[in-house]
């Protein structure tokens, strides 16, 4: 597939993306209900990933899900956050099974996941008391940050998040 031919205005070529970094959090304040039943004025959906609470099936079917898109266009990447507990992906069972599920994600054209292992109570603790918690790191959106050093409402975003058991 070419890339576009236009050109921004100093001359460098547009490029597609999936990735929003923390912009669906603050495009959301400015967006309707949307058809999926996310309310108006609340967050969007962070990158390629569903929207929060939509992603009711489980993870293996949101993987694939995700996997399914024709990123053959996003050329600057596309984008996939998924959160699991951290008891559900403990001992050899579970990282063989995150194993497994990251091999299929990819060989079924899925491109780029970050993966989150952290629970709630983990991060609510750090949100009440962060001078315990500093060195909490969390992944967002192509990158990685102190979970303190977020502000609140992405702090929250990320917490409302599904936390998928395998």
């Amino acid at each position: 597939m070419q890339r576009p031919e236009h050109k921004d205005a100093r001359g460098g070529q547009y490029c597609l993306s999936n990735l929003s970094e923390t912009l669906h959090v603050t495009h959301g304040h400015n967006t309707i209900a949307s058809p999926d039943g996310r309310l108006a004025f609340t967050p969007l959906s962070d990158n390629a990933s569903p929207a929060m609470g939509r992603d009711m099936e489980g993870p293996t079917a949101t993987m694939n899900s995700v996997a399914k898109m024709d990123q053959v266009h996003g050329w600057d990447g596309t984008l996939y956050n998924i959160r699991f507990d951290p008891k559900s992906v403990s001992g050899k069972k579970g990282q063989g099974i995150m194993r497994s599920m990251i091999k299929a994600f990819v060989k079924n054209g899925g491109e780029h996941v970050q993966i989150n292992v952290v629970d709630n109570n983990t991060l609510l603790a750090a949100q009440e008391h962060p001078e315990d918690y500093r060195s909490l790191v969390v992944r967002i959106a192509g990158y990685m940050a102190y979970f303190t050093e977020l502000d609140k409402e992405c702090q929250d975003n990320l917490i409302y998040r599904t936390t998928h058991q395998i």
